[in-house]
């Protein structure tokens, strides 16, 4: 299917016919122009792509027939227009002059919605909750490319009774309360039901937000739950209606359970400033708590972990209604925080931070360019991305401190060749959110998302933010990155992200690194970074902080790096892909799932987990390539100020590790947990004697083994036969 950007511009000197609402000219034979569809032909005295772009009213109330391809610098017949999509023949001796961007809109008059006209983004009040799930219904099946259909529900403040909501891929629903209590639902579920999967670990990209809900899902990465409030709060717990559970998730931040039915499952979970009567541990592998108020359940066995304040953090901006008032809301920085933003009621909790008038916002529509949305940055204004896919031409730039960039519907944006999707230059308290984000048809890039364009100390007052941003690395189209995510500037916080090369059935995609960090005093909350081919994180800077990190080796390693590569070895114009095939195991850059580079002389991780998952993905599960053994998973410095707590590694599928960290004790069948400290594996002391943060009370530091789960087992086992990664 072609993508475009729509450029609409009307002809001028043209005259206009009236018969069935179509421009006379239009179909006039002496003109050469077919009205109906599918061929463009040359055209006599056309000087710009102007006048190929003009209107066709017949064809619809948005059809504005003719449009110009900036790739291709052809005219041709809007999709929208006649469903007719790649069958059109396109004419390619159209002057090649760039394109006019659009007329930018007026700030929205008030009580008319910024979001009018925008097919992607559906607005209910609580007489319309019957309608609601039918908006939803269509995104519930497993998308299988990039490009498929984004979208965003806006829940207008009310209660919707007994309304529950069933949630699909590359779908937000949020409350545009001021409060999370100003819109009451009663219940939202996120399971394999219509997914057209049947596999809790494929259930991806997702979001809920702002509102007072049950919750029940059954899900994996990509997927936040953020300002809820809640009776019962429920994760990958048990099974769903259809017999499936032990989800791959997950993420939790800025939320409030009135009762002790919180639970949160599956293999991990990463949970942030909730408050609960009980904080439980149903995850097997690993759970990690941090800045969360309740009692601590289990605390001291090896597969959950206690961190008393989030040592800095603001919350992900949000969109309110108030009467017929629009705003964006960009919380405030909070530093040694516990619990939630946000009383039992929903009212706040100290600061709200600052709310900006849309007269202040520029939302961009299905079709805006990079030049476009920069300029509207260049002049002072926030930046929302309704939910599409923007096949963007040049860097989205963020030069101006204090901007907001959000994206709703988890917006994708696809980087052009050469450039990064996002770059953030010398700039402080930046906030990006809310986006998926992936590289054009074959593209090559050294990074996707750049943060600095050198290196900039950065202000810890005023930390650049980055929340639920996630990378997918091919996914059924050939594209290459060094990089997805390179962090340069210091006082950078990132706050859930997922970077994923979906590696199984034709591994299109191909990365070197998913995140790799270069600043100093960075924070990461809840990374997910999966099947990178040489280090799923690699971390450079000094003093850096990262809570919760969870990882998978390659399944496709035994194949060889590079072997189907549609550029095999390195070249003047992509050097970084030097990498030698075929064997993986043996490459003199060890790939590693987590690294921090021996010139680091401060660093602090707890719950950092790695998983063994190379020769999987077929019908047998494991068993696909020959494997061998890794020498390490994690790579840390041996130095005093270096510490990993509540370590987990786990041989699912390949050849395990002959160490979980550095030289330490062996990746075993099943999982083992560990710690390591001042440069040893620490069995039975106190987290006293390690370079760790002070409010881990009585956080205990030992060694142990744990044996997988007989029912993980059968669940991980299904997910060999899925066709889409």
């Amino acid at each position: 299917m072609v993508y475009s950007f729509i450029f609409v511009a009307s002809v001028v000197g043209i005259a206009v016919g009236t018969s069935a609402n179509v421009p006379a000219w239009c179909s006039s034979d002496a003109h050469g122009y077919n009205c109906e569809g599918n061929t463009l032909k040359t055209v006599t005295g056309i000087a710009f792509h102007n006048d190929c772009c003009t209107a066709c009213i017949g064809y619809g109330d948005d059809c504005q027939a003719w449009t110009w391809h900036w790739r291709t610098q052809e005219c041709m017949l809007k999709s929208t227009c006649n469903n007719v999509t790649s069958s059109l023949e396109y004419h390619t001796s159209w002057p090649r002059s760039p394109p006019s961007p659009p007329t930018p809109p007026s700030p929205p008059t008030p009580g008319t919605s910024p979001f009018d006209g925008i097919d992607s983004i559906k607005v209910f009040n609580p007489s319309q909750a019957s309608s609601i799930q039918g908006a939803l219904n269509p995104l519930l099946p497993i998308p299988n490319n990039v490009d498929s259909d984004r979208l965003a529900v806006l829940l207008e403040p009310g209660d919707y009774g007994k309304t529950d909501l069933h949630v699909g891929y590359f779908t937000s629903v949020s409350g545009l309360g001021v409060k999370p209590s100003d819109v009451k639902l009663n219940d939202v579920r996120i399971d394999t039901v219509g997914s057209n999967r049947g596999d809790t670990t494929t259930v991806f990209w997702r979001s809920v937000e702002n509102m007072e809900t049950d919750m029940h899902t059954w899900c994996s990465q990509g997927i936040a739950f953020r300002r809820i409030l809640a009776n019962h709060f429920v994760h990958d717990v048990g099974a769903d209606s259809q017999g499936k559970g032990g989800g791959s998730g997950g993420f939790i931040a800025d939320c409030l359970v009135k009762t002790s039915d919180f639970h949160v499952g599956g293999q991990q979970y990463f949970v942030r400033n909730l408050k609960a009567p009980n904080l439980n541990k149903d995850a097997w592998l690993s759970t990690l708590y941090v800045g969360c108020e309740g009692n601590k359940i289990g605390q001291g066995e090896p597969n959950v972990a206690f961190v008393d304040h989030s040592p800095s953090i603001a919350e992900k901006p949000y969109i309110t209604k108030n009467g017929t008032t629009w705003s964006l809301v960009k919380p405030k920085l909070r530093k040694n925080v516990r619990g939630p933003s946000f009383d039992e009621s929903g009212n706040p909790v100290g600061e709200v931070g600052e709310s900006i008038d849309f007269s202040q916002v520029y939302v961009a529509k299905r079709g805006a360019t990079a030049a476009e949305i920069n300029k509207h940055i260049a002049n002072g204004k926030h930046i929302i991305l309704s939910p599409y896919v923007y096949h963007l031409e040049d860097s989205i730039r963020l030069t101006k401190s204090g901007t907001v960039l959000l994206g709703l519907g988890l917006a994708t944006l696809e980087c052009a060749e050469r450039r990064p999707c996002i770059i953030i230059g010398a700039v402080d308290d930046v906030r990006v959110a809310g986006f998926t984000i992936a590289g054009a048809v074959n593209s090559n890039n050294d990074a996707w998302v750049q943060i600095g364009d050198a290196k900039y100390t950065g202000n810890a007052d005023k930390p650049s933010i980055l929340s639920d941003n996630h990378i997918i690395v091919g996914y059924y189209r050939k594209t290459s990155v060094k990089s997805s995510v390179e962090i340069n500037n210091g006082q950078v916080i990132v706050d859930h992200s997922w970077s994923w090369r979906s590696d199984i059935d034709g591994a299109y995609g191909e990365s070197r690194n998913g995140f790799t960090v270069h600043g100093d005093g960075v924070t990461a909350y809840g990374i997910f970074s999966e099947h990178h081919w040489q280090f799923n994180l690699a971390w450079y800077g000094n003093n850096g902080r990262n809570y919760f990190f969870q990882c998978e080796t390659p399944w496709d390693a035994a194949r060889g790096t590079l072997v189907d590569w549609h550029q095999p070895r390195a070249s003047a114009s992509c050097p970084w892909r030097n990498w030698p095939a075929p064997n993986w195991y043996q490459n003199p850059s060890k790939p590693r799932c987590y690294y921090v580079d021996d010139q680091v002389q401060d660093f602090f991780g707890i719950s950092i987990l790695a998983y063994s998952m190379e020769g999987g993905g077929c019908s047998k599960w494991c068993g696909c390539q020959p494997t061998q053994s890794m020498d390490t998973h994690i790579q840390i410095p041996n130095k005093p100020g270096v510490s990993l707590l509540n370590v987990a590694c786990w041989k699912n599928c390949g050849g395990g590790v002959d160490h979980c960290v550095n030289t330490g004790r062996a990746d075993l069948w099943g999982a083992m947990h560990t710690n390591w400290c001042s440069g040893k594996e620490v069995d039975g002391a106190h987290v006293s004697t390690c370079n760790a943060p002070h409010d881990l009370g009585d956080f205990e530091i030992r060694p142990s083994v744990t044996e997988v789960p007989e029912d993980l087992e059968t669940i991980d086992k299904g997910r060999a036969v899925i066709t889409v990664v």
